[in-house]
């Protein structure tokens, strides 16, 4: 498979993920063990080091939904920059 040209990755530790969930109105799943999703944290924090060309860009989950959605937004642009042109700026008006 290709390389992916960005990974977000948005960290959350185990116990804010726990209190996450217990917040949801739903039943718990067979995934929403603590233990499992501590091995889950703790694995996708090795990720790196198994593919260390991937472009990662590590996201602090545990802040505001706003802040994420900038932190996420803020990584786009930066992969997406080269690739927009600079905008044009029209000559005074009057000329020179």
């Amino acid at each position: 498979a290709p390389p992916p040209d960005l990974v977000l990755m948005l960290t959350v530790d185990a116990d804010t993920a726990l209190a996450r969930r217990k917040n949801r109105a739903k039943a718990p799943e067979l995934y929403d063990r603590h233990e499992f999703q501590q091995r889950v944290a703790e694995a996708y924090g090795r990720a790196s080091r198994y593919r260390p060309a991937d472009p990662v860009v590590s996201i602090d989950g545990t802040a505001s939904v706003d802040a994420v959605e900038e932190a996420c937004r803020a990584a786009v642009y930066e992969l997406l920059k080269p690739c927009v042109p600079p905008p044009v700026v029209p000559p005074p008006v009057g000329g020179p």
